[in-house]
């Protein structure tokens, strides 16, 4: 378990090696602008010819105005999703969901929150790629899924495994929000003990495949 740990990381640590910063004098690929109007915003960022999948040093534009700018070194990727990018939550808020590589993290969804026009917040959670249903049967759709990479250290189904809560994000009056409660809930269900410190990953006793994938779709709650 440890060395193929070990192996992950090392892999991580190269992947991370292979992103470009846009400041490196030394890359050498052409540079071109990339703009995307969605709602009432205008998104801008730059490519280059050696990694056009990636955008970074991207601006979000209202009537020629920036009202918000990503860190330079941020990478964007933009391509057809089930989930939509804009949601007008009500007339003076809306919201952005932009799809951030984090490799060799998982990607995920960075929820930008404008009311009035202004950033008010900034929520991280995960691909919105699982269909949507009423979890919880409070009348609201909440998408499932993993913000992290599910860790498989060995073929063995009865080895142990570090504590990966599902993730839950609602759809509700005030837009996408992430179901804390339901969180919650459900990962106490499955691993029986939800962790004091959210940095701190206790290894957990073997959870089927199959029990797992029945709460991501449902069957369980």
């Amino acid at each position: 378990m440890r060395l193929q740990l070990q192996i992950f990381i090392f892999c991580g640590l190269i992947a991370y090696v292979g992103k470009i910063n846009p400041d490196d004098t030394a890359h050498k690929c052409n540079t071109h602008l990339y703009s995307k109007t969605v709602g009432k915003y205008e998104i801008r960022a730059q490519y280059d010819d050696c990694d056009p999948k990636y955008k970074s040093r991207l601006k979000i534009y209202l009537d020629a105005q920036v009202i918000y700018s990503a860190n330079p070194i941020d990478e964007f990727e933009f391509y057809d999703h089930a989930w939509p990018s804009y949601l007008h939550v009500s007339e003076n808020t809306h919201q952005l969901l932009l799809v951030v590589n984090d490799r060799p993290l998982k990607n995920y969804i960075l929820c930008l929150t404008f009311s009035h026009d202004t950033l008010v917040s900034k929520t991280q959670f995960h691909l919105l790629e699982n269909p949507p249903k009423d979890f919880d049967n409070d009348g609201l759709l909440e998408y499932a899924g993993f913000r992290d990479w599910m860790e498989q250290y060995s073929n063995n189904p009865n080895d142990p495994m570090y504590f990966h809560p599902i993730q839950y994000v609602e759809l509700g009056k005030a837009g996408f929000q992430i179901d804390t409660t339901l969180i919650r809930k459900v990962n106490t269900w499955l691993y029986h003990k939800i962790p004091d410190h959210p940095h701190i990953y206790p290894v957990y006793k073997p959870i089927p495949r199959d029990t797992i994938a029945k709460y991501l779709n449902g069957d369980k709650i």
